[in-house]
């Protein structure tokens, strides 16, 4: 996997993030430089955490999925819920939960 250059990200706006959902693909979300990140990583999501301006990624539900992005995708790379996103795009193309997904079409065909 190649890394893309390390660039100095924007400052984060809080929800006023200015970066573009569209531009993500399924490569960023898989070499996690989509521009999202975990509020444990990153300061900019952990403070709209903090402030209740966005659910926390631990809590039992996906609100998370509605963090801002902190960096335009393909331009840095940082730990983020973009694999959570990806797991969100396999049960809708799928029409299934990821936990089936997996069991069906990759435990079953090994030895677990």
């Amino acid at each position: 996997i190649r890394r893309p250059p390390r660039s100095t990200p924007k400052p984060s706006s809080a929800a006023s993030d200015v970066y573009k959902r569209q531009d993500i693909n399924i490569g960023h979300l898989l070499t996690h430089t989509s521009g999202f990140a975990y509020e444990i990583w990153n300061e900019s999501i952990a403070k709209l955490v903090e402030k209740g301006d966005l659910q926390s990624a631990f809590a039992n539900n996906d609100e998370f999925l509605k963090a801002p992005l902190v960096f335009e995708p393909g331009s840095d790379w940082e730990y983020g819920i973009g694999i959570d996103w990806l797991g969100v795009l396999i049960e809708k193309i799928n029409d299934c939960s990821l936990q089936e997904y997996m069991h069906t079409h990759i435990c079953a065909n090994t030895i677990m």
